[in-house]
């Protein structure tokens, strides 16, 4: 898409940092994505910070503080004009040998993602956001629990 944009005259700029949470890309919002002054921004937070930490059982961020974030950043860019797109995440691949929970501390297939979906998909209504919604065709398409045991990346893009 990069390239293809590029050949029509348009500027893509990525500022995702793999492995940041909401919180983190907060910290550098200003520098790396509004003061760029986008006409579209594509966020995809949800994954890092719906991890579940393993000795607590909780999710890597709160829930709460999840929303506040994604808030943020869907509000101060509509304040510049930009569109904002948002995006739930695909659930992690479980495969032998591919992921296995708890590396890190975390588990990123832990329980919370759905709640972390949900959030992303109020957003988007309540703001009049565009919803790309990787999640749903599995949730749809296998039921929730079979989907996130079962489905990994290259069957996300496939049913999507």
């Amino acid at each position: 898409v990069k390239g293809m944009l590029t050949v029509i005259g348009t500027d893509v700029i990525n500022s995702g940092v793999g492995g940041d949470t909401s919180a983190m890309g907060k910290a550098r919002f200003k520098k790396d994505v509004l003061d760029k002054n986008p006409d579209i921004c594509i966020i995809n937070f949800c994954t890092n910070d719906q991890a579940e930490v393993v000795a607590t059982g909780k999710p890597n961020l709160p829930l709460d503080t999840y929303k506040a974030n994604i808030t943020y950043f869907v509000e101060e860019l509509q304040k510049i004009g930009c569109e904002v797109i948002l995006v739930t995440p695909h659930n992690p691949h479980k495969a032998e040998n591919y992921y296995s929970p708890g590396q890190y501390g975390l588990d990123y297939t832990g329980k919370h993602m759905q709640d972390f979906c949900n959030a992303v998909r109020d957003i988007a209504a309540e703001y009049g956001c565009k919803l790309v919604d990787i999640n749903k065709p599995q949730e749809v398409r296998y039921g929730y629990e079979q989907a996130y045991q079962k489905r990994g990346y290259g069957k996300v893009y496939h049913d999507v």
